[in-house]
């Protein structure tokens, strides 16, 4: 492996990290998913924070309807449209599984700009979602943020930009990103296109709670995660699974299996266990004491974990 300035800069200089439609991100995933697009699209949007929250403290629902989502067909030919539209069409339609690219767009104050330039800036962070078919016309939406337990920890508000030195707190009902995501969900289930029911709740079952995967990370490598699960996702779909637990080889069910039965948690478990072993552990006991001893293990290994991601993120994606 190289250094992880040397995979950052290739980032940089390729554009591998960038919200932008058709990124080397979503290509490179639709390329992979081109042996199971009969199963699953890949879609990309992005939600903008500074947007949806209004500076009277309310929330516009309504933006939802104006979300641009892009797409590639199975023959990498580009598609695009409205988000909600788009989505209804493979889920009703087709009856896919889709998986989501979402950018959070002025997500979080950087403090770091603000501490350096004395004025407001705000961090973008990279995020997926995985809607699957479940039964009598409903699909689970299951969310992912690399930063696991912690969302659940994360304030209950938004810091809304109102000068270039000052914001206004909007305090709400929730944690952040399961605020959002709900919002997200219920202007679906009531969209005039829509004509099955999307499930969503600010649960472990709807949303990755383990460990913080950017525990010990430094150079703020969000963009890489989502990459990864999907990857492998698509990758191993249909794929017999084994796993080393304990010194012993087990078999494990295929990633579409494990979807369908609402285990996405642990697909993620066993997709980073090949970069820390230790995830293997929650297949097992996934309680809140071993995602805490995780987080404290990445946290140590800070800069050597960060560098086997981007080593596989870089290598992947190009």
């Amino acid at each position: 492996m190289k250094s992880t300035d040397f995979y950052l800069n290739k980032i940089t200089k390729k554009e591998l990290a960038t919200s932008k439609f058709w990124n080397p991100v979503v290509k490179a995933t639709s390329e992979v998913n081109k042996d199971t697009y009969d199963d699953i699209v890949v879609l990309q949007t992005f939600i903008d924070y500074n947007i949806i929250f209004q500076k009277d403290g309310s929330f516009d629902d309504f933006q939802f309807h104006r979300m641009w989502c892009v797409f590639y067909d199975e023959n990498m030919e580009k598609y695009e449209g409205y988000f909600i539209e788009t989505l209804n069409y493979f889920t009703f339609y087709e009856n896919k599984t889709v998986i989501l690219y979402i950018d959070l767009i002025n997500y979080l104050i950087d403090y770091e700009h603000l501490e350096k330039k004395g004025t407001l800036g705000y961090s973008c962070h990279s995020s997926v979602s995985i809607y699957y078919p479940i039964e009598n016309k409903q699909y689970n939406v299951y969310y992912f943020n690399s930063h696991g337990n912690a969302t659940k920890h994360a304030s209950w508000e938004y810091q809304k930009y109102i000068t270039r030195k000052r914001t206004k707190s909007i305090k709400l009902n929730k944690p952040l990103d399961y605020y959002v995501i709900d919002r997200l969900i219920n202007t679906i289930n009531k969209h005039e296109s829509t004509t099955l029911t999307y499930n969503y709740e600010p649960t472990e079952y709807f949303n990755y709670m383990g460990p913080n995967m950017q525990q010990g990370d430094t150079k703020g490598i969000c963009f890489a995660f989502p990459f990864l699960i999907s990857y492998y996702i698509i990758k191993n779909y249909r794929n017999t699974n084994f796993i080393e637990e304990n010194n012993t080889i087990r078999r494990i069910s295929s990633y579409c299996k494990m979807i369908n039965n609402g285990n996405i948690h642990k697909i993620i478990y066993i997709i980073m266990s090949s970069y820390l072993y230790d995830f293997t552990d929650l297949l097992s006991k996934d309680t809140e004491t071993n995602v805490d001893d995780i987080n404290d293990i990445i946290g140590r290994k800070g800069g050597h974990f960060v560098r086997m991601i981007l080593h596989d993120f870089t290598n992947l994606v190009l």
